[in-house]
């Protein structure tokens, strides 16, 4: 895919991951935010209904307490105590008729009834203490306010239920919520102290939840006279639980007891529980938060406020539906999508636009690529003088094809000079810096096998073969001497194996004229036979005499005592031919010459005799050229000539040494 098409389409995908995670990220913050903040308001919620609870509870003891200590309570229990008790069993039941079956008010106004008419001393009490007492009791919201005497009668209500005249020591009440608020309140030895039942269904009051508050009505001395009791419905906490501040439309409050089932406001159903009780109790004992859900509804989150209530556990719990909590992120999520769109069209038209000013010109700068990979070197590289990173890349790959076109002239310089390391024969090798031999020819292979005895009683595993990676110092001790000997213009050695004899000449390998050395050429040679050649040659050319031909017969060279035998000086030798030289053997052996010189033999054996001197046998040698020609003959006599002195012998003048003319 060309970059014109491929830039656009990845700043798109780009784009749509950024737009993609901005949207994820942004939302999931928000709806972690949104339904953090949730939550705090539910709980915030919870927490101040809670309050608001401890509240009015708090009030009902205070009023309680407020009561127990009021003379006029005290005079009322005592008068209302001291009137029933006064009265015959008879007129206690047509009392509590008159009062309640025979009301002419239906349950619920009872109160309404001061004077039942039944002209006995309670009547009067009755009548003179009933409006103090219902006026109070709906002044505070109490259901029902009681007066019990210490024995456990009920001798006074205000709504005048059931339970009015009931003795609530009676197997019947002691289990009743009023017939245990009444057992504690007699029995507690703290006058101040009220005790208060859990609402619970209270089947007098038509089975509505109600909690009764109940305190100790004593004298100075501390002689309990009765018992005040005031009973709570649960609707009194409606206005507190069902106030809709903080909710939304899908949020409710309710108050629970330890049960977890509701006192007032709507409840839980058990279903959204999920089975878990522990769960249950602990937010009611601890308040907290909880996801809840059941099968019928979508999850709602609920805040836990605990309120505890003479040693009973309640809670307050405010809840409302997650989707109405996260609304506010859905709507979020929603503007995000459209103006990541719209971030998307102008994205795709600036990479549009983008890719094209890229494009052209690294197309430009790929084509002069192209023809680089194919070596071709001789060309201008488009987009050098441009100032940006396209034009960097220009001016690198200017550099390149420049740095590639020297290195294809180096490629075939050293191509040349590595192919004559190998084809010479002369024995080479290469070391670095350090003397560690990198690399041997053929040669030097060859020398070292021909030597391999004698350097392996020296050299420990040696190995012909096996030479790159040593150090020449283990070939050669005399090595370390060497390389300081090269670096001072003296670079040649000498080493004894033997009867062998080997020379080392090193040469120093440079990275340029004056550059950073590299390492060194150690070229190897053996010089035994040279030396014993040219000791031979030497000998021979002192007693023997020796001169040199030229292919056609003239003389080239010669030496003191070639010249003694012939007895002519050397101005009178150069150019002689060999017939004028030797007539006698031009005329009798006239065809070795030219049997030398058509190759039957490289070494003939003759017998010559100079014009003015004695005959003597020698040996005619040719010398061929690469091409198998006669370059030169040489010629040597075989017998010694009476030693002739300098000073008896004609002055010569030799023009060659004599072993670099023979050799």
């Amino acid at each position: 895919m060309k970059i014109g098409l491929k830039l656009p389409l990845i700043m798109a995908v780009i784009a749509v991951s950024a737009l993609y995670l901005a949207e994820l990220i942004s939302t999931t913050n928000a709806r972690n935010t949104i339904f953090e903040a949730g939550q705090y308001r539910l709980m915030a919620v919870a927490t101040s209904r809670a309050a608001e609870v401890r509240s009015v509870m708090a009030s009902v003891s205070a009023d309680m307490r407020a009561k127990a200590n009021n003379p006029v309570i005290l005079e009322a229990t005592r008068a209302f105590v001291r009137s029933w008790h006064s009265t015959s069993d008879a007129d206690r039941g047509a009392i509590q008729r008159a009062f309640v079956d025979d009301s002419p008010h239906p349950a619920g106004e009872r109160e309404k009834l001061v004077d039942a008419g039944t002209g006995t001393a309670y009547a009067g009490v009755h009548r003179y203490f009933h409006e103090f007492f219902a006026s109070h009791a709906a002044s505070r919201a109490y259901d029902d306010l009681y007066i019990v005497s210490p024995d456990g009668r009920v001798v006074y209500s205000v709504r005048k239920f059931s339970t009015f005249g009931a003795d609530l020591r009676s197997e019947n009440a002691q289990g009743t919520p009023v017939g245990t608020a009444f057992a504690k309140a007699a029995a507690s030895t703290d006058d101040a102290k009220v005790t208060m039942t859990d609402f619970l269904p209270y089947a007098a009051h038509g089975g509505a939840p109600t909690a009764f508050f109940a305190i100790p009505v004593r004298t100075n001395t501390g002689v309990l006279e009765g018992v005040l009791i005031i009973s709570l419905p649960a609707k009194a906490l409606d206005t507190i639980v069902n106030r809709p501040d903080g909710l939304g439309e899908t949020g409710a409050v309710a108050f629970l007891g330890s049960d977890a089932l509701p006192r007032a406001g709507p409840g839980i159903p058990e279903a959204d529980w999920a089975d878990s009780v522990d769960l249950k109790l602990q937010l009611v004992r601890d308040g907290g938060s909880a996801m809840l859900a059941n099968a019928t509804e979508e999850p709602y989150v609920a805040a836990f406020a605990p309120v505890r209530l003479n040693g009973s556990y309640y809670a307050v719990i405010a809840r409302q539906k997650r989707s109405a909590i996260l609304a506010p992120a859905e709507v979020l999520r929603r503007e995000t999508l459209r103006d990541g769109v719209a971030v998307l069209g102008f994205v795709c038209l600036v990479g549009l636009l983008l890719a094209r000013s890229i494009s052209t010109p690294l197309t430009a700068v790929g084509n002069a690529m192209g023809r680089v990979a194919r070596r071709e070197y001789e060309m201008d590289i488009p987009g050098r003088r441009r100032a940006d990173e396209i034009g960097g890349i220009a001016r690198e790959l200017d550099s390149f094809r420049a740095a590639l076109l020297a290195a294809e002239a180096n490629d075939r310089e050293h191509t040349f000079k590595s192919a004559a390391f190998e084809a010479t024969s002369a024995a080479l090798m290469l070391v670095d810096r350090e003397l560690t031999i990198i690399y041997v020819n053929e040669s030097l292979v060859e020398l070292m096998s021909e030597h391999r005895i004698s350097l392996g009683r020296n050299v420990w595993d040696f190995r012909p073969d096996a030479l790159p990676g040593r150090n020449l110092a283990a070939l050669f001790p005399g090595a370390e001497r060497l390389r300081k000997e090269a670096g001072q213009g003296h670079r040649a050695a000498e080493m004894r194996l033997g009867n062998s004899y080997l020379t080392l000449a090193m040469e120093p390998v440079r990275d340029g004229p004056d550059g950073q050395l590299l390492g060194y050429v150690v070229e190897w040679a053996d010089v035994t036979q040279r030396r014993l050649s040219s000791a031979v040659l030497g000998a021979i050319d002192t007693a023997l005499p020796v001169a040199s031909f030229s292919p056609d017969g003239r003389l080239i060279a010669t030496n003191p005592p070639f010249r003694r035998w012939t007895g002519l000086p050397p101005q009178l030798l150069n150019g002689h031919h060999w017939n004028t030289l030797f007539p006698q053997n031009a005329c009798k052996d006239a065809k070795c010459w030219s049997r030398t010189l058509e190759g039957a033999g490289r070494h003939v054996r003759l017998q010559l005799c100079p014009a003015r001197a004695s005959a003597l046998p020698v040996i005619l040698c040719r010398v061929d050229n690469d091409r198998g020609r006669a370059q030169r003959f040489v010629l040597i006599a075989l017998s010694d000539l009476p030693a002739v002195s300098a000073s008896a012998a004609a002055p010569v003048e030799a023009e060659v040494p004599r072993s670099k003319e023979i050799s």
